[in-house]
């Protein structure tokens, strides 16, 4: 399996209430980080599949489900990590 490394940029009205915190952990997943920076919030993701396409479009999903909206994708290395073992 690779694990794939990304960040969603949020619309910028969301508002991270306890409320979207839970369902974030819940109906997400525990392969994030989330919060803000300069009023600007973001999801961090490192989510396993086989193609980084796969795991984005799978996360946005996840994402949309709960009701937030994903502004774009940012990803500092297109090249997926693969786990040792």
């Amino acid at each position: 399996m690779v694990t794939h490394s990304f960040t969603f940029i949020l619309d910028r009205d969301t508002q991270f209430t306890d409320d979207v915190a839970e369902r974030i952990y819940l109906k997400v997943g525990d392969d994030t980080l989330f919060g803000t920076c300069n009023g600007v919030a973001y999801i961090d993701f490192e989510r396993e599949g086989e193609s980084f396409r796969d795991v984005v479009l799978s996360a946005i999903a996840d994402v949309e489900r709960i009701g937030l909206r994903v502004e774009h994708v940012e990803s500092d290395d297109y090249a997926p990590k693969r786990e040792s073992h």
